[in-house]
């Protein structure tokens, strides 16, 4: 990759520098080094603003939101979320609005704003069902059965972990089901 940033860097290919910068960003927040993640994440999205790259920005701003949120840095966080929010609402990328929808209803769960995240999770699931979207409408079940949980609505949160469980199922993945498993027995 670092090859490549130096040959798109020489010959001003700026989209592939928007695609190795974001590589770098994901490589660095995989290994746990925030720091340089998001460093190359803010390489990404300043070149992706200087030509209009929405997916770039979107990309970019998603991530920065989520390790800010690790960060428990939530008012960062849901600032760039929500600046992913608008350009994938500009370019009508359903996706990327229910992954921000999704997100920003997990910052703010941690937050102990339940409305609020149940109104995102929501919005997410909504979506993601439109879509037809396997995957993301098992996330959003899950995170709506761990809103339960946290609001101590034990039966509630064991239908959403149960509705998971039946997606993961059917896309064979075996770690969000035992997740989702460990989830119910918590409800218990």
């Amino acid at each position: 990759n670092n090859r490549i940033i130096r040959n798109s860097e020489k010959t001003g290919d700026k989209p592939a520098l928007i695609r190795s910068y974001n590589n770098m960003g994901i490589i660095y927040d995989n290994i746990g080094n925030n720091t340089k993640a998001v460093e190359y994440y803010e390489k990404c999205l300043i070149i992706s603003k200087e030509i209009k790259s929405y997916r770039g920005m979107i990309s970019a701003q998603m991530n920065i939101g989520l390790i800010y949120s690790d960060q428990k840095n939530y008012r960062k966080a849901k600032e760039y979320l929500n600046l992913s929010l608008d350009n994938a609402e500009k370019i009508k990328n359903p996706t990327a609005i229910a992954d921000a929808y999704n997100n920003l209803g997990y910052i703010y769960s941690e937050e102990g704003n339940y409305v609020d995240a149940l109104k995102y999770y929501n919005k997410g699931l909504r979506k993601y069902v439109k879509l037809n979207e396997k995957k993301g409408v098992a996330i959003s079940l899950f995170n709506l059965g761990e809103l339960k949980l946290k609001q101590k609505l034990y039966s509630d949160a064991l239908w959403y972990f149960s509705e998971s469980i039946v997606l993961y199922k059917e896309l064979d993945f075996k770690l969000d089901i035992a997740n989702n498993l460990n989830k119910k027995g918590l409800t218990h």
